[in-house]
């Protein structure tokens, strides 16, 4: 059993990792940021972000255009067959819908740019695309999911990859409807199939949602208003 982080890694990460796993190597990798292999050959890797490296990387650009994320997660897909992107951090939307974290100071939370339902689609985007999504809130809770993946790694069968969201399962027909509604707080994939199976339609879905008892919030999402960008850096990354 071998556990590899890379040599650019935070050390104070690695010095937690290594308390708990003390056969922790440290050298640089060429795709991702820790690598966990086996005798039988079996390896994944995992890329470790903060919330805030994680849209840094989604802003910043690769030498060949790719924003770093895409990049990034290509090379993983490259070298690992099971995958997982893990995001560390706590993360809440503002009651204007923008994006708070656990690690903004006062003043980026006042200039905050980016939107929850954007960071929200970052990581539905590395799910669809292959990459499961780990969110942990906090160092510490890296260390106990990287020493529970380590001990599952000692079966002699090959890993297991983590299923993407609920909301990837969707059949083609069901994923626009569904992502429509899986957006609001409180709803998740179970409840919106539900919802739109029982209406017949989405807007009838919203209508009746907005009787029951998440209705108070469907209604504070569809009654928010739209803010103009700031002038202090802030990027509010709405694509679709």
């Amino acid at each position: 059993m071998t556990l590899v982080a890379d040599s650019r890694e935070p050390q104070a990460r690695i010095a937690a990792v290594r308390f708990v796993l003390p056969e922790l190597t440290v050298e640089r990798l060429a795709a991702g940021d820790w690598r966990l292999s086996n005798e039988e050959g079996h390896m994944e890797g995992w890329e470790v972000k903060t919330i805030g490296s994680l849209l840094a990387a989604v802003v910043g650009a690769h030498s060949d255009g790719r924003s770093i994320l895409e990049a990034e997660l290509a090379a993983l897909a490259v070298a690992f067959e099971v995958r997982r992107l893990v995001v560390i951090g706590t993360a809440w939307p503002d009651a204007r819908g923008k994006l708070l974290h656990d690690k903004m100071n006062q003043a980026q939370k006042d200039s905050a740019g980016w939107r929850y339902a954007t960071y929200v689609r970052v990581l539905d985007s590395a799910a669809d695309h292959g990459t499961p999504v780990v969110q942990l809130p906090s160092d510490h809770a890296f260390v106990l999911w990287v020493a529970a993946r380590h001990q599952a790694f000692g079966s002699r069968h090959a890993p297991r990859a983590i299923k993407p969201k609920a909301v990837f399962a969707y059949r083609p027909e069901e994923v626009a409807p569904l992502r429509v509604l899986s957006a609001f707080p409180g709803i998740g994939a179970a409840t919106a199939r539900a919802w739109w199976q029982e209406a017949g339609t989405l807007r009838q879905a919203l209508t009746n949602g907005l009787a029951g008892a998440r209705g108070q919030r469907v209604a504070e999402v569809l009654d928010m208003p739209a803010t103009p960008k700031d002038n202090t850096g802030g990027l509010e990354h709405d694509d679709e």
